[in-house]
């Protein structure tokens, strides 16, 4: 059944159906799908389309220029997977545009009424009403025109003869010469003729079967009918009737015009919008009874298949004969939607009195696939190996779903899958969580679908569609697309969810480029990066708390200078609050990251977090921003509490900026005389070492060794302690303990270490022995001894080395300061 009048195309698609004859087109540049379609989402949420359905054709688009580029890198991959789904892909969206435009119209709201039917109207008319009155049968016309419009360009044949059964012919013309001669020749000519038909009109065949025409005859026939098949089942029925007149199949070209409904232009001319300088009728008006025709010649046997499967074709209701010549999904839904439309209108016209009852009486073939669903099963058990096969690709099953009205279904199967991959443990879905393009195409089309309102119950559609989203985010994450994920982040519904996701992806960002662009696209889409960035350093210090365990015994507590991925991990987190201006974030994140740190003896991965974060110019920017929030009336009532962390981060400032005045004097200035010494040992073992420095580097040793004793007796007698006795209210139970084991820890640490360096300082100044033998004196009395103020520790220093394990320890290095003291005053 064809016609073609405007009414017809409601909701086909202007979206141009790809050709593997694209293939020929050359990309010059790689084409990046993902951001291709979020330029489409990013278009469809601002609401630049005038129409949402244009995103349709930008989807198609993509998916088209990705099936041609992926054939221009080889000619072999024509045929791959790849190319098959961006294929696929493309015609999915065809379907879309057109069954979702049909949906959402308004009942006749883009075509004009039509006339009152009465015994004179035509067919088409009939038909056309019909279709208004059932929806679902317009949208097998629709899904048929799809299946129909999407077919691959049928092949021209190399060489097709303008006359039909040349070798017949001849083989005749041979058998009339040679019946005039000789009886021994009349013999073979007699057994000759016997096989070969002895006319040459189209019906002769099969009037005098088992005759045949010539094999070579047969096998032209075959090509051209097979090209006239593939013609007509892409609704290119003017070419294949003219391919007919071409070939001399003048017979097949009459049936095949058939076709076309019977229309009156005098009677239904306007409506139909036709040219009525032609008044004449056209088409078939006996319609039903062609159709019957057409079924009796699918189903005669002596017919070549091909010959078969066009009358079958043009019945509409010979499945077998049309079943047989095609051998994929898609070809076999045709098949299965081209008989559904025929028996539909067959009854309808039958009701309507259209079809005589002797027409009637002659049986169409019933088929148990009376609907798109029945079809589809019959798709996925087929007996075609093929068929089946390709039926359980994932696009095909969502075409299906879109077919029947199940794609809220389908969603929710992908949406248990993927919380089944999350939930249990070693259970794995590789073809949702690995395909390249089935999360893409079901993300994009949920979100499209909710756009135009088509969701029934939206609240489902929310919960459904946001796991797909959070996997299509963490796929975009793994695939270096960050810069595309605020855009889909803004599309949850939930907040909570919006930052959860948002936040995984945060945690893992260090380029400095990246957080930028983040900050910018997060403003731009009006996300909560606060809370998002709140959760992911929360997320990272959750992660990585198992590698920052505190020993059981503070003497337990081993000193590390090295710096570690999961170290390095931690403190970029935190630098987020830096980058987003957070600043009581940042001081709060800085203070829990330096004590987690510090706890653990991680001094070379705090030293590191202390420059890159810079705690004077994070406290420096508090105090503006306070500044500031007090001007505007908007100070928090909370921000006692980072007053207190405020002082304890510049606390751990000071104490790395010991660590880097320790570590300045062992690598530049003592770094030279050790190496002298251990040279000397090796090569004159029992001479006293002696060094005799320029007074250039005296004087620079000299000054830093100053330092860092005045630096040391500071931090020994008032590292931390303004932190606890901050203000009037008193610290927290946990916070006392965990800063007096850090100053359990660094005190003695402190004090081993410039004790050491005074020892080394030696070399310069005998007097540093005696300033090294009066650091014990600090310990021993639990009194500030030349500069600090008075220990606030209950026991004081000696306490502090009693908790850590290290008095022992010191207690042999006074002794051995001593010894050494002794052999100095000899020397000299």
């Amino acid at each position: 059944m064809s016609f073609d009048f405007n009414s017809s195309n409601v909701g086909s698609s202007p979206i141009m159906p790809i050709s593997t004859s694209d293939a020929d087109t050359k990309i010059e540049t790689e084409l990046d799908e993902f951001q291709r379609f979020a330029d489409c989402l990013k278009d469809l949420r601002s609401n630049s389309y005038d129409d949402p359905f244009e995103v349709l054709a930008e989807f198609n688009r993509v998916a088209s220029d990705k099936a041609v580029e992926t054939a221009s890198i080889d000619d072999e991959l024509v045929s791959s997977d790849t190319f098959e789904d961006y294929l696929l892909e493309a015609r999915l969206w065809n379907l879309v545009h057109s069954l979702y435009t049909f949906r959402c119209s308004q009942p006749s709201s883009s075509l004009s009424s039509p006339p009152s039917l009465d015994q004179f109207s035509s067919t088409a008319v009939l038909e056309e009403t019909y279709l208004r009155q059932h929806p679902l049968a317009r949208e097998n016309w629709l899904i048929l025109g799809w299946l129909q419009d999407n077919l691959p360009a049928p092949e021209t044949p190399a060489s097709l003869s303008g006359q039909k059964w040349f070798y017949t012919r001849d083989t005749l013309q041979n058998i009339q010469s040679q019946l005039s001669l000789s009886s021994a020749h009349s013999i073979g000519s007699s057994l000759t003729a016997q096989t070969v038909v002895s006319h040459i009109d189209a019906d002769a065949p099969l009037r005098e079967s088992p005759r045949k025409i010539e094999p070579r005859d047969q096998a032209a026939d075959e090509q051209t009918f097979q090209y006239i098949f593939d013609l007509l089942r892409a609704r290119n029925i003017d070419q294949a009737i003219a391919l007919c007149q071409q070939t001399s199949n003048w017979s097949l070209g009459l049936a095949i015009s058939g076709m076309n409904e019977y229309i009156d232009p005098e009677i239904d001319g306007a409506w139909l919008d036709l040219d009525l300088d032609q008044p004449q009728p056209r088409g078939i008006f006996r319609k039903p009874l062609w159709r019957r025709m057409c079924l009796q010649l699918a189903q005669n046997i002596s017919l070549g298949r091909y010959e078969r499967a066009i009358y079958g074709f043009l019945s509409g209701v010979d499945l077998d004969s049309v079943l047989a010549v095609n051998d994929s999904w898609e070809t076999h839904l045709l098949a299965y939607l081209n008989y559904i439309v025929t028996i539909d209108i067959e009854q309808y016209l039958y009701a309507e009195g259209r079809i005589d009852p002797a027409t009637q009486g002659i049986p169409l073939l019933k088929s148990p696939v009376a609907t798109p669903a029945a079809a589809l099963d019959a798709l996925a058990n087929s007996s075609n190996v093929k068929v089946s096969a390709e039926a359980e690709h994932p696009l095909r099953n969502i075409l299906g779903s879109l077919i029947n009205h199940k794609f809220e279904h389908i969603v929710k199967q992908v949406q248990g899958e993927l919380s089944k991959v999350i939930r249990v443990a070693n259970y794995t879905n590789d073809e949702i969580t690995e395909s390249p393009y089935l999360l893409r195409v079901l993300l994009h089309l949920s979100l499209f679908l909710k756009k135009i309102g088509v969701w029934d119950n939206m609240d489902d559609a929310n919960h459904d569609i946001s796991l797909i989203l959070t996997s299509y985010i963490e796929k975009l994450s793994v695939d270096n697309h960050t810069e595309l994920i605020p855009l889909y982040v803004s599309f949850f519904t939930d907040k909570t969810e919006a930052c959860d996701t948002y936040s995984c992806v945060l945690a893992d960002i260090t380029d400095p480029a990246q957080r930028k662009s983040q900050l910018q696209l997060a403003k731009q889409y009006n996300l909560d990066l606060c809370s998002a960035l709140r959760a992911g350093v929360a997320r990272v210090m959750a992660e990585t708390r198992f590698s920052y365990i505190t020993p059981s015994e503070l003497g337990q507590t081993e000193f590390s200078f090295e710096v570690s991925s999961i170290d390095t991990r931690v403190f970029r987190s935190v630098e987020w609050y830096i980058d987003a201006s957070m600043w009581d974030d940042a001081i709060d994140a800085g203070v829990g990251m330096f004590r987690q740190f510090l706890r653990c003896g991680k001094i070379g991965a705090a030293r590191i977090a202390c420059q890159r974060l810079n705690p004077r110019q994070i406290v420096k920017e508090w105090d503006i921003n306070n500044i500031e929030k007090m001007g505007q009336g908007s100070l928090s009532t909370t921000s006692g509490s980072s007053s207190r962390s405020r002082l304890e981060l510049l606390e751990y400032e000071r104490l790395f900026d010991y660590f880097e005045a320790v570590n300045t004097w062992s690598k530049d200035i003592y770094a030279p005389i050790k190496l002298a010494q251990d040279l000397h040992r090796v090569k004159t073992q029992y001479v006293p070492f002696t060094y005799t420095p320029d007074r250039t580097l005296r004087a620079r040793a000299v000054q830093h060794i100053d330092s860092i004793l005045q630096m040391a007796y500071v931090l020994a007698n008032s590292w931390l302690d303004q932190v606890v006795n901050y203000g009037d209210d008193s610290i927290d139970d946990e916070s006392a303990m965990i800063l007096d084991e850090l100053k359990s820890l660094y005190i003695p640490y402190i004090i081993v270490t410039v004790h050491e360096a005074l020892i080394q300082a030696s070399v310069f100044d005998a007097k540093y022995i005696d300033e090294a033998l009066q650091l014990s004196v600090l310990v021993a009395s639990e009194r500030p001894v030349s500069i600090g103020t008075p220990v606030s520790s209950k026991d004081g220093i000696y306490r502090l080395f009693m908790n850590s394990g290290k008095l022992n320890g010191y207690l042999q290095m006074v002794t051995n300061a001593v010894m050494e003291g002794g052999l100095s005053l000899l020397e000299n």
